[in-house]
């Protein structure tokens, strides 16, 4: 078990009085797949997640599901204690 895993492992953990299980285990598959696409979810890097968002938009993915991945690193962020301003998209 890597310190990713130990992490997101504790994360569920530690959010489950304000959040569902189901809500924070979709939380941890986003978070592994922006670790995997590049993304240091230690140190959160606002362009990068910028350039991400513009080039889901433009292959087509949906804006709501967009939305959905940016609370979900909204919520990590806020375990992580990192400040960050995440772009929001409407449904």
């Amino acid at each position: 078990m890597n310190d990713l895993d130990k992490m997101l492992k504790d994360f569920r953990i530690k959010m489950l009085p304000e959040y569902s299980m189901e809500t924070l285990k979709r939380a941890s598959r986003c978070i592994e797949r922006f670790s995997r696409l590049g993304l240091d979810v230690f140190d959160l890097d606002m362009e990068w997640i910028y350039e991400y968002c513009s080039k889901e938009l433009e292959h087509g993915k949906m804006k709501k599901s967009l939305k959905s991945e940016m609370e979900d690193l909204q919520r990590w962020a806020e375990y992580t204690g990192q400040n960050i301003k995440l772009p929001h998209f409407k449904k």
